[in-house]
């Protein structure tokens, strides 16, 4: 889990929970239809495995093409 999200830990949830998660997908929804984005390197990406899901080891460099 990324420790960004430290508001999803312990029995008690953040109160702005909800609300920051719907600024993160606002946020990436207005990127994502606003820029074309494109892998900063051709190189392929080693799979990490974390709990279900598998993910790039170390992340994916995006850029915005001119």
């Amino acid at each position: 889990m990324n420790s960004s999200f430290w508001w999803w830990r312990g029995a008690r949830g953040c109160i702005g929970q909800a609300l920051a998660m719907f600024e993160m997908k606002l946020v990436l929804a207005t990127i994502l239809s606003r820029y074309q984005l494109a892998l900063a390197d051709q190189l392929p990406k080693e799979p990490l495995r974390q709990r279900v899901t598998v993910v790039p080891a170390n992340g994916v460099k995006m850029v915005i093409p001119n």
